[in-house]
């Protein structure tokens, strides 16, 4: 969506208790919120669940469609930095 309800930007914005919620520009997902999303919501949970399981050697797998935004240079590093494989299909 291009635009975010009033309500929903107060009440559910970045580091609340209700969610998190970004927009772009063009209301499309870019490299930038794809970045965002494995950063903020993606690693943290890996991170939880390897402590809770306590093997901190887990591997993650995320599987992707083929937009551009998902895979490139910056992802594929960070995703390979944290121990999570990236599975793409075109």
């Amino acid at each position: 969506r291009k635009t975010i309800d009033d309500d929903l930007k107060e009440y559910s914005y970045p580091n609340s208790n209700f969610g998190y919620v970004v927009q772009s520009k063009t209301g499309f997902i870019n490299q930038d919120l794809f970045l965002l999303w494995l950063n903020e919501i993606i690693i943290p949970y890996v991170k939880k669940k390897r402590i809770e399981y306590q093997d901190n050697n887990l591997i993650a797998g995320i599987i992707f469609d083929g937009c551009t935004s998902h895979i490139y240079d910056k992802i594929i590093e960070l995703g390979n930095s944290n121990n999570i494989i990236l599975f793409e299909f075109r």
